[in-house]
């Protein structure tokens, strides 16, 4: 009987050799918050680009400020914003050809989509969230971001026929400077730096619906800067998105859809 025992804890000795537990599945990464929308639909989200016309010398430009960063929290995700600074410390060289593009003649002047018959001064967020309200169904071309490594690469997919031109704006937030009325600390954010492509934006050519066009470009950025890319077709831009350094957000949809 001794011998069988230990027969048999020998074979069940034998069995386990070499067997381990199953290992534990990967834990999956977290996707990346996006900016709006979801990973899949028919229609992409449509951000609406926020030029802000401004300068630390204006008494009433933090007003318009204000109802800005009011519609963005009324409208999530939906309006990207670039602040032109005029005239003052932090005035790009673009500054005065913007200025000159879209007729500037007062401070605050806020225009939409690039659109110069949008510029209004009057500091409501209502203006916003009905622009918002209004031009979010329409149709908006795909827009996707990524930067890492001193590269940043853009994809656009086209919603619908036409040229297409695309723009990329480094803008810089935490920018502290004396603002008239508000005092030493008054501080900036979506400054306006520089392009990296051409102020009017590269040609991506004619585009058919559903054609898609990448493109990188050399990019450094400091701590506090990111690009904000916008395409625009016959003159107004149909969509936009904003990118930090090692960021990287692809084409995100509607969620309605």
């Amino acid at each position: 009987m001794r011998k069988w025992l230990l027969i048999l804890t020998s074979l069940l000795v034998w069995a386990c050799v070499g067997q381990k537990d199953d290992p534990e599945p990967e834990p999956q990464p977290d996707f990346p918050e996006l900016p709006g929308g979801v990973l899949e639909g028919t229609r992409f989200f449509h951000r609406i680009l926020a030029l802000e016309f401004t300068g630390t010398w204006c008494q009433y430009c933090p007003n318009m400020t204000d109802a800005l960063a009011e519609a963005q929290q009324q409208r999530p995700h939906r309006l990207v914003d670039i602040a032109v600074h005029a005239y003052d410390e932090f005035s790009p060289s673009c500054a005065e050809n913007l200025v000159s593009q879209f007729s500037v003649t007062g401070f605050p002047t806020m225009v939409l989509d690039m659109d110069a018959s949008t510029a209004f001064n009057t500091q409501q967020a209502s203006i916003m969230t009905e622009y918002v309200d209004k031009t979010a169904p329409q149709k908006a071309c795909g827009l996707a971001l990524s930067c890492a490594d001193g590269v940043l690469a853009v994809k656009v997919k086209a919603a619908e026929e036409g040229e297409h031109l695309l723009s990329l704006a480094v803008v810089e937030d935490g920018q502290i400077a004396y603002q008239t009325g508000y005092g030493d600390n008054y501080v900036n954010h979506s400054v306006l730096c520089r392009f990296l492509s051409r102020m009017e934006g590269d040609s991506l050519g004619s585009m058919n619906t559903g054609a898609e066009v990448t493109l990188s470009y050399e990019v450094t950025l400091g701590r506090n800067q990111r690009v904000i890319a916008y395409v625009t077709r016959e003159g107004k831009c149909i969509n936009a998105l904003s990118c930090q350094d090692k960021e990287t957000i692809p084409y995100t949809y509607e969620e309605d859809d």
